[in-house]
């Protein structure tokens, strides 16, 4: 009996607290003006996946990253950045908008943009799934928009990455190659229109750091024996869109670095547009494994909302810890308390990640050049993929700097 009393004890505990989470709301970001660059980018993550997410210059922007996007010199590479744009624009082009809310919302782990110019009103919903490798926008908007949705990727051809002469940090992202004196290449992603939409990924071409290590350690012998996380690894996935068709490839510049953009546009204007990325990574030789891998992740599920939202009420209700409740952002207390409430979602960000959390970003880290812009000049090392493996100045939206902004 008194079992029986303790298990009901424990479910009305759960239920109760589940029911209201409205402590969680002092906590959440809000933003009233557009970004200025992706340093003023808001995390957006869970599963294993991380987007960074701002509005700059009337466009919805973010970048995309995954746990176990390793390439042959096992640096931890974006997916790509993918850029919306809407006709008539709700957000203004000069960021002067009649409103603009963005915010960070805990409770649901998503991004919701408001956007409300002379043009057009729009409501927005930036999420990903927890338990499908699977990223959504939702726009809605108040008059019929056209949209673009492009996905942007700068990894376009082989590089040569110089070893340098130690004060300068071209292979840092790649730290193992450092004081390698042979040649270092990064290979390029493959992007095309297919599958209804942009297919992308990046297949390892066999170049891998690991192995020369191995090698180098003469146990070739053993190699066998050994995992090889990067041998066969093809990460990437394909963007599509309701009401929405391949359209034209054109060529940019962001953050002085070049990049190529794969655009689908609107069949027809309407008022509600949804975007999915479904991404896929696998670790095998043949190419239409991976295709196959990828083509069961693109259907719809039913209900995949609802039960996301309860994913991250179960997170939250499960342990938490509020220090100086209602005392606001003057104080020290609730600050460190704010700042453990946005790591502890970063990090859950990577709850199914098929490796640990990098220390130095996760999965948000943004463009060097924000923290360093004497290295944002050469395009071929200091592009979004550049991760500074230990320096204290490392490109990431620390806690704090979120909660300041």
């Amino acid at each position: 009996m008194k079992a029986i009393w303790l298990i009901a004890s424990v479910l009305l505990f759960r239920l109760s607290a589940g029911a209201d989470l409205q402590w969680l709301d002092d906590f959440n970001v809000l933003w009233e003006t557009q970004s200025k660059n992706p340093s003023e980018s808001m995390p957006c993550g869970g599963g294993d996946i991380g987007l960074n997410v701002w509005v700059e210059d009337g466009d919805l922007l973010f970048y995309i990253e995954r746990s176990g996007n390793i390439d042959e010199n096992d640096q931890l590479l974006k997916t790509g950045r993918v850029r919306i744009q809407m006709e008539p624009n709700p957000f203004s082009a000069d960021g002067k908008d009649l409103s603009f809310r963005q915010e960070l919302d805990l409770k649901t782990g998503s991004v919701l943009i408001t956007g409300r110019s002379d043009e057009n009103n729009a409501d927005i919903r930036v999420w990903v799934e927890v338990c499908r490798p699977v990223v959504h926008v939702e726009l809605k908007t108040e008059k019929k928009s056209e949209i673009t949705a492009s996905f942007e990727s700068w990894r376009n051809q082989k590089q040569l990455i110089p070893k340098g002469d130690g004060r300068d940090y071209n292979r840092w992202a790649m730290y193992g190659y450092c004081t390698y004196n042979g040649d270092v290449f990064s290979y390029p992603d493959q992007v095309d229109f297919a599958e209804g939409g942009v297919l992308f990924f990046h297949q390892n071409c066999g170049d891998d750091l690991i192995e020369k290590e191995i090698a180098l350690q003469r146990l070739d012998g053993v190699i066998d024996q050994m995992y090889l996380p990067t041998k066969n690894r093809i990460f990437g996935g394909v963007m599509l869109g309701n009401n929405l068709a391949p359209s034209d490839v054109t060529d940019g510049s962001y953050v002085f670095t070049p990049y190529k953009a794969w655009n689908l546009k609107s069949v027809k204007p309407a008022r509600q547009h949804h975007i999915r990325l479904v991404l896929h990574t696998d670790q095998t030789e043949h190419r239409d494994k991976w295709m196959a891998g990828l083509r069961k992740s693109t259907a719809e599920v039913s209900g995949v909302w609802e039960r996301n939202v309860q994913w991250w009420r179960d997170f939250w209700t499960r342990s938490h810890i509020i220090i100086n409740k209602g005392r606001g952002a003057d104080d020290k207390g609730w600050q460190v308390g704010r700042n453990y409430q946005l790591m502890r979602y970063m990090l859950a960000s990577n709850a199914f990640g098929e490796f640990p959390t990098h220390f130095n970003g996760g999965l948000f880290i943004y463009d060097h050049f924000y923290v360093d812009g004497k290295r944002g000049m050469n395009p071929a090392f200091y592009n979004a993929d550049y991760r500074k493996w230990g320096s204290v100045d490392r490109n990431e939206p620390a806690a704090g700097s979120l909660a300041d902004a």
